[in-house]
């Protein structure tokens, strides 16, 4: 259902940013995380700024994952599963197209691509896969509100993506890594050792 629900958002932002090129589609994309955001402010069924607590563990054929090392096995689990898809993705002809599309969009044309159709697509599957990892984040934290679809988080993943690589699975898992790291670990640490000095 997250993933459903990811697609037909993604299949929405297709069609209304459908003339948009370049920097102005990824503007849009910004701005239509901002306002999905204000949507679920102010949405009773989403408990508005306070959120939604009490979210149950994942469950997989009514076997409920309730430790953290089950949780962490699903979460690896889906995440080589998607990885792979993507390589799949990537080296099929539609992957071909996208590859074209991010290279140089007036040459992809003038080789025959549907550029509307092939960036409708690319949004469908990247939300999907959007929805399902919000699945997984939510069910477990058992918790969600507004601030996981804040700017800055669309900011992180982006330069997570660009410090691995854009167009690359490996490199984009890499940058992942990396920034969550220099999130979690590294700036804690950096204040905790600021704090013995001073």
């Amino acid at each position: 259902a997250g993933a459903g629900a990811g697609a037909l958002l993604g299949w929405i932002k297709g069609g209304l940013a459908r003339r948009l090129r370049s920097d102005f589609f990824a503007v849009a994309t910004l701005a239509f995380g901002l306002l999905i955001r204000q949507v679920i402010i102010n949405l009773e069924i989403t408990g508005g700024m306070g959120g939604i607590g009490g979210i149950p563990a994942p469950q997989i054929f009514g076997m409920g994952l309730a430790s953290q090392l089950q949780k962490y096995y699903l979460v690896l689990f889906v995440i080589v599963l998607a990885s792979w898809l993507s390589h799949r993705i990537i080296s099929s002809r539609t992957g071909r197209e996208w590859i074209a599309l991010s290279e140089d969009e007036l040459a992809a044309l003038s080789a025959g691509v549907n550029v509307n159709r092939s960036r409708t697509n690319a949004l469908i599957i990247s939300s999907a896969l959007a929805g399902m990892a919000g699945v997984l984040y939510a069910s477990t934290l058992s918790y969600v509100d507004p601030d996981l679809v804040a700017f800055h988080v669309s900011s992180m993943i982006l330069t997570m993506v660009i410090l691995g690589g854009a167009g690359s699975v490996s490199g984009a898992l890499v940058g992942a890594m990396t920034i969550i790291f220099y999130d979690k670990v590294f700036v804690p640490q950096l204040a905790n050792w600021l704090a013995i000095i001073w």
